[in-house]
């Protein structure tokens, strides 16, 4: 079961059994909760073990039964991991994105849009001229998202076009 020799070097180096020595630091009634705790834990280099997180995931209403998913770690590492987890976790930040960058992403939002609501491939060409004027430089992502809006709108325009002239010409 858990007699790998990773977990048998690291955690019982008296010849205890594995679950001997590990110790419940703290429980979860979620299991997404006890994974964040896990991953936090992980990437400390704190290794960590959720007996009863099949158990949940199975049977989620099962959690107030059991008495939530114990997150385990080695009596070593207990005050490590508890020092870990009672910090908040750090935040991350959004990428700001440019006035451009923003404007790419409204034109192939637009130029999708389009193909359900003709007329906003006017806009669409507004935006896309915007930015083709535009000296600000475009992320890799930005710069696709343009491409795309552009291929998608000078195709829509096309068929506006194409179907504009058999319809005048009354071609069937």
């Amino acid at each position: 079961m858990l007699e790998s020799p990773k977990w048998k070097s690291r955690y019982n180096p008296s010849g205890a059994s594995v679950h001997e020595s590990l110790v419940t630091v703290t429980r979860f009634y979620w299991l997404m909760s006890a994974d964040l705790a896990r991953c936090r834990l992980a990437s400390a280099g704190i290794e960590v073990f959720l007996p009863d997180e099949f158990s949940i995931s199975l049977r989620w209403h099962y959690a107030n039964a059991l008495g939530g998913i114990r997150l385990q770690v080695s009596s070593a590492d207990l005050e490590d991991a508890r020092a870990i987890l009672e910090e908040p976790p750090q935040e991350i930040a959004e990428p700001t994105l440019t006035g451009a960058e923003k404007k790419a992403e409204r034109a192939l939002l637009v130029a999708v849009c389009g193909f359900f609501l003709a007329p906003l491939v006017i806009y669409a060409l507004w935006l896309l001229g915007d930015l083709f004027a535009s000296s600000e430089r475009l992320s890799p992502k930005a710069h696709r998202d343009v491409v795309a809006a552009a291929v998608l709108t000078f195709l829509l325009s096309a068929l506006i076009v194409i179907y504009a002239v058999f319809r005048f010409l009354d071609i069937k």
